[in-house]
C-alpha cells in the first residue's frame, strides 16, 4: 500500500467514524423529535376543542419514527462501506432535512394563527355553554382562569342573559362561592384572570423551546446528509485507487 491509498484509506476510517456517530445523533434527533410531539400532544391536547390546528404535532411524531428507522438501518449501512447505499441515505436525509425545517417555519408561522384560533375558540365556546360546557369548564377549572380576557366576559353571554353570573368551574372553591349576581368590587370567590391571557404565555413558553429544537436539528441532518456524500465519493475513490 502506497501512501497516496494509506492516506485514503485513514480519511476513510476517520470519515466511517464521523458517520456512525452522525447515526447515532440522528437516531437521538429521531427520538427526541418523537418525544416533542407525543409531549406537545399530550400538553395542548386540552385545548384542541378550541383549536383543531394543534393536531400539527401528528406529523412530528410520524417524522421521528420514521428517524428513528432509518437511523436503526444506517448503523447496517455504514460499515458495509457500498457507496450506492450511502447515496441513497444522503438522499433521504436531505429529504428529511428539507421537511423538518419546511414544517418548523409553518410551525413558526402558524404560531399567530393557532393564537387567534384559540381566542376564537374560547369565546365561542362561551357564546354555546348553554349547549355544551364541558371544555370551556375543563379549561377554567384546570387553569385556574374566568372567561376569555377577565371573568366580565361571561356577563355578555346568552347563557348569563345580562346577568353578572360566571359558571361554577370559575370558583376557587365550588363548595364554597358566590358565582351568579356578583358585586365586581368584590367578587373574591371566583378568578379573574383570562383563560386566553393566561395559557397565551405558556404556550408562547413552549412553542420557543419546540421551534429551537426543531431547527437545530434540521440543520444538524444537513450535515449528516453531506457527510454521507462525502464518504461515498472516498469509496468510489479508494475503489479507483486499488484497481490503478
Amino acid at each position: 500500500m502506497n501512501t497516496k491509498q494509506f492516506k485514503t484509506t485513514a480519511f476513510m476510517a476517520f470519515l466511517k467514524t464521523l458517520m456512525m456517530i452522525f447515526n447515532l445523533v440522528f437516531f437521538l434527533i429521531g427520538f427526541t423529535l418523537m418525544i416533542i410531539g407525543l409531549y406537545g400532544l399530550k400538553f395542548f391536547q386540552q385545548f384542541f376543542a378550541f383549536t383543531p390546528s394543534l393536531s400539527i404535532y401528528y406529523p412530528l411524531i410520524s417524522i421521528g419514527l420514521f428517524m428513528m428507522l432509518v437511523g436503526a438501518l444506517s448503523f447496517w449501512c455504514t460499515p458495509k462501506g457500498i457507496a450506492w447505499l450511502l447515496k441513497i441515505y444522503a438522499m433521504v436525509i436531505f429529504l428529511l432535512f428539507l421537511t423538518i425545517f419546511s414544517f418548523s417555519i409553518f410551525f413558526t408561522v402558524k404560531h399567530d394563527s393557532i393564537e387567534s384560533t384559540l381566542k376564537n375558540g374560547i369565546e365561542r365556546s362561551m357564546q354555546n355553554y348553554q349547549n355544551s360546557s364541558k371544555a370551556i369548564d375543563l379549561l377554567q377549572a384546570k387553569f385556574k382562569c374566568c372567561g376569555s380576557k377577565n371573568y366580565t366576559d361571561w356577563f355578555g353571554t346568552q347563557w348569563a342573559n345580562q346577568h353578572k353570573n360566571v359558571p361554577k368551574s370559575c370558583c376557587k372553591n365550588k363548595n364554597q362561592c358566590v358565582n351568579q349576581d356578583l358585586n365586581i368590587l368584590n367578587s373574591t370567590d371566583i378568578y379573574h384572570k383570562g383563560c386566553f391571557s393566561k395559557i397565551d404565555s405558556l404556550i408562547n413558553e413552549k412553542y420557543l423551546i419546540i421551534v429551537c429544537l426543531n431547527f437545530i436539528s434540521s440543520f444538524v441532518i444537513l450535515g449528516g446528509s453531506f457527510l454521507s456524500c462525502l464518504l461515498a465519493k472516498n469509496l468510489n475513490k479508494h475503489k479507483y485507487e486499488q484497481m490503478s
